[in-house]
């Protein structure tokens, strides 16, 4: 069952597009959408992926970054992310 996680607390989506997202502070991109309508985000420095469906979590990442250049997004940035895309 999907978990509708509140905006901004632990997934959000950085631009209307629905291109980049964040996940625990980690910046997610789109890399695909299924046959289901849902979409697949990979890290933007290594492969952990998780999947939305509208606009909920139907997979959360697994693992750990594989990666120590995975990017980090402050909350601070992330409101900045948001008000430029906007």
């Amino acid at each position: 069952m999907a978990n509708k996680l509140i905006q901004n607390e632990r997934f959000s989506f950085l631009d209307p597009e629905k291109l980049a997202s964040h996940y625990d502070s980690i910046e997610f991109t789109k890399i695909e959408k299924n046959h289901d309508g849902s979409i697949i985000y990979r890290c933007c420095k290594c492969s952990l992926t998780f999947n939305v469906q509208n606009d909920m979590v139907l997979r959360e990442p697994k693992g750990e970054h594989k990666s120590i250049d995975c990017i980090v997004i402050l909350p601070v940035q992330i409101g900045c992310i948001k008000a430029y895309e906007n």
